[in-house]
């Protein structure tokens, strides 16, 4: 999965990612409450879109809690019989046949951001235009 392009590709859930990481990272930040330097540093640093992308990258399964926050449920399954791994969102039907779980996990983390942009565009467009 080529993380940069699919980030560049999908600005809103590259930017929802960055909120929602933010936020976590602002949280964190509270609980050093006695080291205000150092929670000086951590809000002042931010988070950047590269490293944005080599998170989703490296670790795409942290961003599980965020989609869910979104209504975009991944779910990866298993199946004994076939010894594959396969993906169902929300309540599409169960897609693909992978020998391991990352690959899996990579295209169902390929597919929830393109379900979270269309999502987050239809949402932009309705609150662009508040009469429809």
């Amino acid at each position: 999965m080529d993380a940069e392009k699919l980030m560049n590709e999908n600005p809103l859930t590259k930017a929802k990612l960055k909120e929602w990481f933010l936020d976590k990272l602002m949280a964190s930040a509270e609980e050093f409450k006695e080291d205000d330097s150092f929670k000086e540093f951590m809000i002042k640093s931010g988070i950047t879109d590269n490293q944005i992308t080599t998170v989703f990258k490296e670790g795409g399964r942290a961003s599980l809690d965020m989609f869910d926050e979104n209504d975009v449920i991944v779910n990866i399954i298993h199946d004994w019989k076939t010894k594959k791994f396969s993906y169902r969102i929300n309540n599409e039907k169960q897609t693909g046949k992978y020998s391991l779980r990352k690959e899996a996990e990579k295209h169902a983390m390929q597919k929830a951001v393109s379900i979270l942009e269309s999502k987050l565009t239809e949402n932009k467009e309705t609150d662009d235009n508040p009469e429809n």
